[in-house]
C-alpha cells in the first residue's frame, strides 16, 4: 500500500485512527464452532477469515485456508479450537491509519481485529484502509471524481443542513449527534433524505441508522427530545413520533442474506457499510455522520456522487 505525502498531508480529513475505521459489529465463532460451521459461515458472508472469541475476549482466528485444509483431511467435525492461529495481529482504538498500514505490509494480512482491553471491538480491512487513505476511487482503480461529482465537504453539508430543513429537525439531528457521543455508537443519516441534501433539495423523511443497537437509542433520544416511539424487536427498528406530530424512522444497522434462491432474506445486525448495501440504487446508498466529531461528513461507499452528477441510476448488486 502506497501513500503520497499529498495523502498523509490529508489524514486529518479522514477518520485516521482504527476506532473511527473499524466495522462492527464482528462476525465471530467460539472456539466450539466445527470446521465446517465456520466454513459455511465464511461462505455466507463472503468473510476469507473469523476471529474466535471466548465471551468478549478474542482468543485467536481461523483463515478460509486453514479451514479448506482442515475439511480437505476430513475433519470438518472437529472444533476450531485445533486449528486456530493464537499469534493474532491487533490495533487498538488509538492506532493510526500509518501504523495499520505498516501492520498490514509488515504481517502480510488482509485485516486487522482492533481490541480494547481485550475485548474485540471491531475489524479493519484493507478495503477500510485504502478507503480512508484514498477515497472510494483508488480501490475500484478509477481516477478521482472529477469537479461535477466531487466530495462535498463537512461544512457545506452543514450549511445545507442549516438552509434546506425546518428549525426542529436541525435540533433533532444536532442531539442525536449528542446522544450518539454519550452511548458511544455510530449515528448517520440515511436514505433520500442524503440524496436530496447533495442535490441541495429539501427532503423531511428522516431516517436515521444506528451501529450498534438503533431501539436503546431511540429510547434514549425520546427521553431528551420528548414525544412517543414505536418499536419493532424483530427487526430492530422504531419509529419516533415527536410533540409536533413528525415521524422519524430509527433503525439498527443490518445486513441480509439469502440461505437458498427464492427465499425470504434473513436479517441480522451489521455496520453501515452493510447497511448501505442492502439498498436499490446507489444514488440511495450514502450516509451522512451525525456524531459530533464527524457531523457533515458523507459516507459514499458506491461513488454515488458521480451517478448524482451524471443523473444516472446505478443498481447496487446484492448477490
Amino acid at each position: 500500500i502506497i501513500v503520497d505525502t499529498r495523502s498523509a498531508h490529508r489524514l486529518g480529513e479522514f477518520r485516521s485512527v482504527a476506532g473511527n475505521l473499524m466495522s462492527r459489529p464482528v462476525k465471530t465463532i467460539d472456539s466450539e464452532t466445527t470446521i465446517l460451521e465456520a466454513g459455511n459461515i465464511m461462505t455466507k458472508y463472503g468473510h476469507a477469515g473469523l476471529p474466535i472469541v471466548q465471551g468478549d475476549k478474542l482468543i485467536g482466528v481461523i483463515s478460509r485456508k486453514d479451514v479448506d485444509k482442515a475439511i480437505g483431511h476430513g475433519l470438518g467435525h472437529a472444533p476450531v479450537k485445533g486449528f486456530l492461529s493464537k499469534e493474532v495481529v491487533t490495533a487498538d482504538l488509538t492506532t493510526s491509519i500509518m501504523e495499520l498500514r505498516t501492520m498490514m505490509i509488515e504481517h502480510n494480512i488482509g485485516r486487522i481485529p482492533v481490541v480494547d482491553k481485550g475485548k474485540l471491538v471491531g475489524i479493519i480491512t484493507r478495503t477500510d484502509l485504502l478507503r480512508a487513505l484514498h477515497g472510494s476511487d483508488y480501490i475500484s482503480g478509477r481516477e478521482q471524481l472529477p469537479p461535477s461529482g466531487v466530495i462535498i465537504e463537512k461544512s457545506e453539508i452543514k450549511k445545507r443542513i442549516k438552509d434546506l430543513l425546518p428549525h426542529f429537525i436541525q435540533e433533532v439531528l444536532e442531539k442525536t449527534g449528542q446522544i450518539a457521543s454519550e452511548l458511544n455508537v455510530k449515528a448517520y443519516l440515511v436514505g433520500g433524505i442524503v440524496r436530496d441534501i447533495l442535490l441541495n433539495q429539501p427532503n423531511f423523511d428522516l431516517d436515521i441508522v444506528i451501529e450498534v443497537d438503533g431501539i436503546t437509542f431511540a429510547k434514549r433520544l425520546t427521553e431528551i427530545i420528548g414525544g412517543r416511539i414505536r418499536t419493532h424487536q424483530k427487526f430492530g427498528t422504531a419509529v419516533l413520533i415527536l410533540k409536533n406530530g413528525f415521524h422519524m424512522d430509527i433503525a439498527t444497522a443490518r445486513t441480509e442474506f439469502y440461505e437458498y434462491p427464492a427465499a425470504l432474506p434473513s436479517v441480522e445486525r451489521g455496520s453501515i457499510r452493510q447497511d448501505l448495501y442492502r439498498r436499490d440504487f446507489t444514488i440511495n446508498a450514502m450516509a451522512i455522520s451525525l456524531n459530533e466529531d464527524t457531523f457533515g461528513e458523507v459516507l459514499d461507499f458506491f461513488v454515488a456522487q458521480r451517478d448524482l452528477a451524471k443523473r444516472k441510476n446505478r443498481v447496487i448488486t446484492n448477490l
